[in-house]
């Protein structure tokens, strides 16, 4: 069962979220906004790198792919 009850808080804020979750951090069920995470010079930081891993494993990610269709290009032509 999903929780949703992160979304439904009267102070949510996406971008917190959205900074927490690339950080790999656990989202606050109940926050305040004297605990928000994300604030600060070092999240912001912490978030360039986390999105340059995404990037480069997007980027790992498409050249397996091109890779397995260039090897199995023939039995791919049969479907």
């Amino acid at each position: 069962m999903l929780d949703y009850s992160s979304f439904v808080i009267d102070d949510f804020d996406i971008n917190d979220y959205a900074n927490t979750i690339l950080a790999g951090e656990l989202y606050p069920q109940h926050q305040t906004q004297f605990t928000k995470p994300g604030m600060g010079a070092a999240s912001k930081d912490d978030i360039s790198v986390t999105i340059s891993k995404l990037d480069s494993s997007i980027e790992n990610v498409g050249k397996q792919i091109k890779s397995l269709v260039c090897n199995y290009i023939v039995t791919l032509r049969c479907f």
